[in-house]
């Protein structure tokens, strides 16, 4: 599944995809085709100041992950990962390290356990953020599926690059 989402990225890389098509199925892939039970994908704002949710699957509709957002200006794990395009797996070997650095309000939001977390750029300028987790089941997080993860954030920043308004600009969440 996650390789025919990258075949089918790759086949619209000439602009014919907007960005709920690209997300859609970057999400679909995350979701069917790594198990990840909770996706979100999460644009900057027009003022370049917070991360907030465009898109969320798997999320019940009282949860607050359904309201994902981040300030940029605090110096919490998160913020620091839009600085550039790089991934994060939070697991048991290095929670101990990381899990201070993740802001109250944004544990609220995402909840305890294990998760990734990828920010996306497009010609070297953050535009969005992907997290995901296995809230719901009993399959725990991998390296496999971290892979998977990454190789689609990787996926939706190439999409994003093409497309069909070419315009960064306009891939910004709302106010």
């Amino acid at each position: 599944m996650v390789q025919r989402v990258m075949q089918e990225i790759n086949q619209h890389l000439d602009g014919s995809l907007n960005l709920q098509q690209l997300m859609s199925l970057v999400m679909k892939g995350m979701h069917d085709g790594v198990g990840l039970s909770r996706v979100v994908f999460a644009l900057l704002t027009p003022d370049r100041s917070m991360i907030k949710a465009k898109f969320v699957l798997g999320a019940e509709a009282d949860s607050p992950l359904k309201k994902f957002e981040f300030d940029l200006k605090s110096p919490h794990l998160f913020a620091r990962l839009v600085g550039k395009m790089q991934g994060l797996w939070l697991s048991a070997s290095n929670q101990e390290k990381l899990l201070p650095l993740i802001s109250p309000e944004i544990r609220l939001m995402i909840g305890n356990g294990e998760f990734y977390a990828m920010s996306v750029h497009v010609h070297d300028k953050p535009v969005g953020f992907f997290y995901a987790d296995r809230r719901q089941g009993d399959c725990p997080l991998d390296e496999k599926s971290y892979e998977a993860f990454k190789m689609l954030c990787l996926g939706a920043a190439k999409g994003l690059a093409h497309l069909s308004s070419a315009n960064i600009s306009s891939i910004v969440a709302d106010k």
